[in-house]
């Protein structure tokens, strides 16, 4: 419903959670050429490091984790993610 209306989605670490089936089913239905990923500093930090504040590097993380909701390899969410970014914050 919200794709139809062309928003962008964003995913953090949650993605990366034991328990966070329904982000991930969120993300199998994003549309991967409006989708970007986020650290959610300094919370929501992605396992192992869950304990401790989040911060950017951790991105990584939420990365991997959507590669795997879509099957495709990391370097593809990383291509994908980057262009939606590009567009959304430079207006292209």
């Amino acid at each position: 419903r919200f794709a139809a209306l062309g928003v962008v989605f964003s995913f953090a670490g949650p993605i990366t959670y034991p328990t966070g089936d329904t982000t991930r089913r969120a993300a199998a239905a994003a549309p991967p050429d409006r989708t970007m990923i986020e650290t959610d500093t300094p919370y929501l930090t992605p396992p192992p490091h869950r304990e401790q504040p989040n911060e950017p590097a951790n991105v990584v993380a939420v990365g991997h984790a959507l590669a795997e909701v879509w099957g495709v390899p990391p370097a593809e969410v990383a291509r994908l993610t980057a262009a939606t970014a590009h567009r959304v914050f430079r207006g292209g």
